[in-house]
């Protein structure tokens, strides 16, 4: 029987996925494991991601354990760093003066046609995150409400 097991996150969890053709034996086999559950979502078998499992399908830590972490802080030892993924890009200082009031104009604007306040505030939010993201000035398009 062909399987491959692999490291995932599921529902924020760490988990180990089983992956493997289907046959009843098979199943029955991965059903007395502990802590094992069917994904739905993923269509995976996938258990509890620790170093029993992580040994038993031969799998790799990528991560240091937290004990090792901790023992080492212990022994004034420096732990190996961390991978870290890049960020796609840097965050940008905040929007001058002259943005902030063409959002606060926005903010008005919305007013004037009966948006909710919390509908306000999330198209307000998520202009400002757009305009920092992308890098852009206060766009022309601001100015330009519709009747």
């Amino acid at each position: 029987m062909k399987w491959k097991a692999e490291p995932i996150t599921h529902k924020n969890e760490a988990r180990i996925a089983l992956h493997f053709d289907y046959s009843k034996e098979a199943n029955q086999r991965v059903r007395k494991l502990t802590g094992v559950q069917w994904s739905k979502t993923l269509q995976v078998w996938h258990l509890p991601d620790n170093e029993v499992y992580r040994k038993q399908f031969k799998l790799v830590s990528e991560i240091q354990p937290v004990t090792t972490l901790i023992t080492g802080l212990l022994q004034n030892e420096t732990p190996a760093p961390l991978r870290q993924k890049p960020l796609a890009r840097p965050l940008k200082e905040p929007l001058n003066a002259e943005g902030l009031a063409k959002i606060d104009e926005f903010k008005r604007w919305l007013r004037s046609r009966r948006y909710s306040d919390i509908t306000i505030k999330t198209y307000s939010e998520a202009l400002l995150s757009f305009l920092k993201f992308y890098r852009l000035p206060i766009l022309s398009f601001l100015c330009e409400y519709p009747s």
